[in-house]
């Protein structure tokens, strides 16, 4: 919500919120009686609104990070299992990238 809107609802609460400060007053007038009302509806329509809104990006943003910890969660498994299958290799005596012959040419390095 723009601050220019923001302001106009928070004119449109002070000006319910007088009237019904002076409902003594108010009531005695009919003109005024369903206007006012309908003013106080439409404001507790867009309040209820503006709380709906503020809500929904903060859900959001929630639902953005636990599906950013479930994918971190995934592929810290993927990962270790890449991680894995590269060292195995080298952890049995073999290289990784050496063919059958380059290790007979060269077994001092494996």
């Amino acid at each position: 919500m723009t601050k220019q809107l923001n302001h106009k609802r928070a004119m449109l609460e002070s000006v319910v919120s007088l009237i019904e400060t002076n409902v003594a007053r108010t009531s005695s007038i009919q003109e005024l009686v369903a206007p006012a009302a309908r003013l106080k509806d439409l404001v507790a329509q867009m309040h209820d609104k503006t709380v709906e809104v503020n809500t929904a990006s903060i859900g959001k943003a929630a639902a953005k990070m636990e599906a950013r910890i479930a994918l971190r969660e995934t592929l810290s498994i993927v990962k270790a299992g890449l991680f894995a299958h590269a060292v195995r290799p080298t952890a049995v005596g073999l290289a990784p990238n050496l063919s059958s012959r380059q290790r007979r040419k060269n077994p001092q390095e494996t």
